[in-house]
């Protein structure tokens, strides 16, 4: 359904290949930067264009296997804005709450506030030292 990303004779039949060069026409999303982290890689350009509208319109829901040090405790909602880190602008972190100070020496817009964001996380299992949790 759709016409392939990248028409490129030579390679029609390695569509994964084909989306990745010629300025990456085909990737949607690359998810965990900095990690081992996945690409999202359409097909065709009608995937592409419905699978970035997603993306966009926060209609995809992702779920993470993590290893935490320590106990996490029950099984909790985390509700907490997340925004650049002020430092290293490629990494994110939950934006902390402003203290008065900080509000009258800053005025900050909504968004330097952080984008609001929430998070379910289970713990899977406890060994006494660690704790794999799905996020």
């Amino acid at each position: 359904d759709g016409e392939e990303v990248n028409d490129d004779d030579d390679n029609m039949n390695d569509s994964v290949t084909n989306s990745i060069s010629m300025l990456r026409p085909g990737i949607v999303h690359r998810l965990d930067k900095g990690t081992t982290g996945v690409l999202v890689v359409a097909k065709t350009r009608t995937a592409l264009a419905k699978l970035s509208e997603a993306f966009a319109n926060r209609r995809v829901k992702k779920q993470y296997i993590a290893v935490a040090i320590g106990h996490t405790g029950e099984d909790q909602w985390i509700d907490k804005p997340i925004g650049r880190h002020p430092l290293h602008r490629q990494r994110m972190r939950v934006v902390p709450d402003a203290s008065p100070r900080k509000q009258i020496r800053l005025s900050e817009t909504p968004k330097k506030q952080g984008r609001p964001a929430q998070s379910y996380v289970q713990t899977l299992h406890h060994d006494g030292k660690l704790s794999i949790v799905q996020v």
